[in-house]
């Protein structure tokens, strides 16, 4: 099932200016600063596990593979979207660390 375009802005209202989603393959990436977050599937959000994001969710939240063959995410409920100001620190912690992870070198050649 895909997710709705209405369900995709309803997230895109709470994720604030600095949010951003795209269109995947009938799903959607979440943007927050210009980086990946996590992802809408299925009508549910998912956002990537990381160090500031576990700080936020482990325990609180289930977590799951937002398709078949991912890495596990948080599964954000209804409520955590509704608490603005908690999902906007989420999604900043969460781009935070993504953009400080290293990328690997390409070999020369």
């Amino acid at each position: 099932m895909a997710t709705s375009k209405s369900f995709a802005q309803y997230v895109l209202n709470h994720s604030g200016e600095e949010g951003r989603i795209r269109a995947m393959f009938g799903e959607y990436a979440l943007y927050y600063l210009d980086q990946v977050t996590g992802l809408i599937c299925d009508n549910t959000v998912y956002i990537k596990q990381t160090t500031r994001t576990s700080a936020f969710l482990e325990g609180k939240t289930e977590k799951g593979p937002p398709y078949p063959g991912a890495k596990d995410h948080y599964i954000i409920p209804e409520s955590i979207i509704e608490d603005r100001s908690l999902f906007l620190e989420i999604l900043e912690g969460c781009s935070i660390d993504v953009s400080m992870k290293k990328k690997p070198k390409r070999k020369k050649g």
